[in-house]
């Protein structure tokens, strides 16, 4: 039993014989800036969010007294302190539907430490006041 290959005299062939930078022209891609996570529906970003910022220890707060701002780093001592939520740094977009986020979606830990000697009562008044004076609290809407 042999194998054989029908040609449709119908098919266009042209394409085949076109070089490499004639085929690009032929094929248009569509040109848009946004990513493929943005174009998703608000309810599958969140949950993307959701899934992306949740820390398996939950989060420690800290505050900078030099700037006045705080932030959110793994609870994990080998995680070396750094800020947890890197997607509001990618683009306005991102910051818009992500900062402040990674406090809905852990558990916060207030304590005392070198990095910040703050009484725990003190960091999560400190908190509570700055989410209610900016009312930023993420999700797409």
């Amino acid at each position: 039993m042999t194998a054989t290959t029908a040609i449709d005299p119908k098919m266009d062939t042209s394409a085949t014989t076109k070089s490499p930078d004639a085929i690009s022209e032929t094929i248009k891609m569509p040109t848009t800036n946004a990513s493929s996570l943005l174009r998703l529906p608000g309810e599958i970003r969140n949950r993307i969010y959701a899934s992306a910022l949740t820390a398996p220890s939950g989060l420690t707060y800290r505050s900078s007294i030099s700037t006045g701002k705080f932030y959110f780093c793994e609870s994990d001592p080998t995680s070396g302190g750094s800020e947890y939520n890197q997607l509001k740094y990618t683009c306005r977009q991102l910051y818009a539907e992500t900062a402040s986020l990674e406090s809905r979606v852990n558990v916060i830990i207030f304590n005392q430490s070198c990095p910040n000697p703050t009484p725990p009562i003190a960091q999560f008044q400190e908190l509570a006041g700055a989410i209610m004076a900016t009312k930023s609290f993420g999700f797409v809407e």
